[in-house]
């Protein structure tokens, strides 16, 4: 009887445990079902931060890296985020909740994502919020700019000291922002009716020493260089010449400076068959050295500027104003008649227009490069598209100049600055395109001016993707007209890039305002 009564209490207890268990189950399934459906849920909330990371840090880098002003870096971090965070992929990025700072140092942008769920939905959970930031320093990394500055006439002795203070700002407010000075390469191209390579072009480092690279000037015999603005030798401006007309054979004719050339075995220039040995015909009033007057991958030879005029045989020097037949390559006739079929007269002062400031290829050494900015005086005519080419020319990784990096180099931007203080003037002596009365059809500012927008487009194209900044120091109020304006405009990377700066004060302040962008421009994470 006692076994029994054990034996049902026991099927009792056995029936009242598995009751319990399944009770016990039935109410914790839910739960247990719960916490796996929310971990899934956070894993793939996880996984939306992760992505909402990626793409904050590569919107935030290329939006800083190609805009300098608050407004342009927001815009493009909203227009990279929308290209990397497309609306089809797992994740709603709330637009409305972005937010950008911009400070001298940083760019933080912190932006938000809605997760829709999928399990936690049971317990009223609809979607999960997803916030991520970043911040990224701005500090100058890889820059190379050229300063392409107007020293001609017009600019008398208080607008020339203005640009030369702006400059000088320029290159410190640069310099005071990079930790290493090697960081930032500074060219500068001083421009007239030429600009002056000077000992450069010898192949020679400005203080006559040898090794700076391949000559790239064709210094006839007879005439030396000379470090005198006023002397008779030859100062180091240059003329522009079209490669495929330059006869490497062809020889100076005696006497002309360099300013004749002949192909006749006797010396010389005696007509149109034999007188165009370096590119230029004297018999010609249509001489143009384009395409190369653009060009960045043309290494030279240039000749050298000695201003003056060509006359032919039968005329005399001093029937011009300013000439003497005592500075005749062959006046030598009757009355001092040019007993050749060509004759060439120089001025008393052969580099009348050539600037007295030489170009400084890129440079990391500030105080060269203050010494170039103080050399700098007022002097000659406005050719502002030679002045670009030449800037260009110091930019690019081709000779002459040898500074530069790639055009592509990841490691460096480029970045140009021309300003002017007035129209082009073209000279009706003597210019970068030679006598001007053998040049016509070039030596004209519709012309000069296409060809400083072809330069000006090719520099902005990929993959040189350069950065122009122009100025218009409109100091007279009067002397730029807005159709001029409206050349430097379309010269600028965009209209943010183009100032008229009609005082020297707001001259002064443009000039650190784009030292100051350019300083803000290069991240490093």
């Amino acid at each position: 009887m006692k076994k029994n009564v054990l034996g049902k209490f026991s099927s009792f207890f056995a029936l009242l445990s598995e009751g319990s268990i399944a009770v016990a189950f039935g109410l914790l399934a839910p739960v247990l079902i719960g916490a796996v459906g929310i971990s899934m849920d956070v894993s793939q909330a996880y996984l939306v931060r992760q992505r909402l990371h990626g793409a904050l840090d590569a919107s935030v880098l290329a939006a800083a890296a190609s805009n300098t002003d608050e407004e342009g870096i927001e815009n493009r971090v909203i227009e990279f985020l929308e290209s990397n965070y497309p609306p089809d992929k797992i994740g709603n990025l709330d637009f409305d909740n972005v937010s950008v700072e911009v400070t001298d140092s940083e760019v933080t942008v912190t932006a938000v994502a809605l997760f829709p769920t999928t399990f936690t939905r049971i317990f009223g959970v609809t979607s999960i919020s997803v916030s991520s930031s970043t911040t990224v320093a701005r500090e100058i990394r890889g820059l190379e700019v050229v300063l392409v500055l107007d020293n001609t006439g017009s600019l008398g002795s208080t607008n020339m000291a203005a640009v030369k203070t702006a400059a000088q700002n320029f290159v410190d407010i640069l310099f005071d922002r990079v930790e290493e000075a090697d960081d930032v390469r500074i060219g500068i191209v001083p421009y007239a009716a030429s600009v002056r390579v000077g000992r450069y072009g010898l192949g020679q480092f400005p203080d006559g020493s040898s090794g700076y690279g391949t000559p790239f000037v064709t210094l006839p015999s007879g005439v030396s260089y000379t470090t005198s603005h006023s002397g008779s030798g030859w100062y180091g401006c240059v003329v522009d010449h079209k490669e495929t007309d330059y006869n490497d054979a062809a020889t100076h004719v005696a006497n002309t400076r360099g300013q004749l050339w002949t192909t006749s075995g006797t010396g010389l220039c005696t007509g149109a068959s034999n007188c165009r040995g370096h590119g230029w015909r004297p018999d010609s009033t249509t001489n143009d050295p384009y395409p190369d007057d653009t060009a960045d991958d043309y290494p030279g030879p240039w000749d050298i500027y000695v201003s003056g005029r060509v006359i032919s045989s039968g005329q005399e020097c001093d029937d011009y104003s300013g000439y003497s037949n005592s500075r005749c390559s062959s006046c030598t006739g009757s009355g001092g008649d040019c007993n050749k079929t060509y004759c060439y007269c120089w001025r008393s002062q052969p580099n009348e227009s050539c600037p007295y400031a030489n170009i400084l290829p890129l440079s990391s050494d500030q105080a060269a490069l203050t010494s170039t900015i103080n050399s700098m005086t007022y002097h000659g005519n406005t050719y502002s598209n030679i002045g670009m080419a030449w800037g260009m020319r110091v930019l690019s990784p081709d000779e002459p100049f040898i500074e530069g990096s790639e055009w592509d180099d990841e490691e460096w931007n480029k970045a140009i600055v021309l300003m002017t203080d007035g129209e082009m003037y073209p000279s009706s002596i003597y210019s970068s395109y030679w006598s001007s009365s053998r040049s016509t059809t070039v030596n004209n500012v519709t012309e000069m001016n296409e060809r400083l927008l072809e330069v000006c487009d090719w520099l902005k194209d990929d993959p040189r993707n350069v950065i122009i900044y122009t100025i218009t120091f409109d100091h007279t109020t009067s002397d730029i007209t807005e159709d001029t304006k409206e050349i430097y405009r379309q010269c600028a990377t965009d209209s943010d890039h183009y100032f008229d700066a009609p005082s020297q004060a707001e001259l002064i302040t443009t000039f650190e305002q784009i030292s100051g962008a350019l300083a803000n421009l290069h991240l490093k994470q």
